[in-house]
């Protein structure tokens, strides 16, 4: 293992410094009228004035800009467009450690089933957990609900899917998918 990206947080920080907070997504592409690191990294320095507990953020341009403003966790992100692919969320493992090398405090990524450019979503956590101990946030459907579980204190899962309310079977699995991560701080560190 590199010392690529050593986080600045586990975890057991990650979850206290996020528990009941605002995270703040502080993203532009190109054709947007906000759109550059600087006004990124403006809104997330006013979004953490505001109460945010985290950012979270597209590129290592934005998170190298945001890093150098505030203190709270980053989590960053690659929005890359790959003929042939449908994943977007960094999709690649150069993607993963070019961010961690920017500042973010973890890195999230598309761990659906779709097909990936260096193999699955398994194949590129298990690369980036080998290059860099950043935690990684998962951006789930079901079946990658299970490999989060078999590996607590490591990684942490969220959905892009919209609850249902209470008796959402989505959001219970992910809840209890969540909830096996604990205890197990810094296992594989």
């Amino acid at each position: 293992m590199t010392n690529v990206g050593d986080p600045r947080y586990g975890i057991e920080q990650l979850r206290t410094a996020l528990d009941g907070g605002l995270i703040v997504s502080c993203q532009a592409t190109e054709e947007e009228p906000l759109f550059g690191a600087e006004i990124m990294a403006k809104m997330a320095l006013a979004a953490v004035q505001g109460g945010a507990v985290a950012i979270r953020a597209n590129s290592p341009v934005d998170v190298a800009a945001i890093r150098r403003v505030v203190g709270v966790p980053i989590i960053g992100l690659w929005k890359r467009d790959l003929p042939g692919y449908a994943v977007r969320i960094t999709p690649r493992l150069d993607d993963a450690l070019a961010l961690a090398e920017a500042g973010a405090d973890v890195i999230a990524l598309d761990a659906t089933a779709r097909p990936h450019p260096e193999g699955s979503a398994t194949d590129l956590i298990a690369a980036i957990a080998a290059r860099t101990r950043v935690p990684i946030l998962a951006d789930v459907a079901a079946a990658f609900r299970r490999y989060v579980s078999d590996h607590p204190g490591r990684y942490a899962a969220a959905t892009a899917a919209e609850p249902k309310g209470d008796d959402d079977p989505l959001a219970h699995a992910l809840s209890d998918s969540l909830d096996a991560l604990g205890g197990e701080l810094d296992r594989y560190g």
